[in-house]
């Protein structure tokens, strides 16, 4: 399996890898992101949350629309730890800026 090395370079490199080596890569590219399932092994605070990150959040998985005159927020990420921790941000910066 042949893999190259850096495609801006003028000179394209090369180099090799082990049919193992490489089905291992796919395995675990196989596994993130929208298809993980297990979750455990990592565990997040409210603590670990700053405005930035929230922000970024936000962004990524928050929408914003109105609906009868009301602004109606939602989220489209399932993962309850990082719901809750969310969720206790929230509440601790309540009156404050964010």
């Amino acid at each position: 399996m042949l893999l190259k090395q850096n495609s801006a370079a003028s000179n394209k490199s090369y180099f090799s890898i082990a049919p193992e080596t490489f089905n291992k890569i796919v395995k675990i590219k196989e596994n993130i992101n929208r298809n993980r399932t297990n979750f455990d092994g990592y565990k997040i605070s409210y603590l670990m949350i700053s405005n930035y990150w929230f922000l970024g959040f936000v962004e990524g998985d928050g929408s914003f629309c109105l609906l009868n005159n009301r602004a109606i927020f939602s989220m489209t990420h399932k993962d309850r730890q990082v719901l809750e921790a969310i969720s206790l941000y929230i509440k601790n910066t309540q009156g404050s800026y964010f």
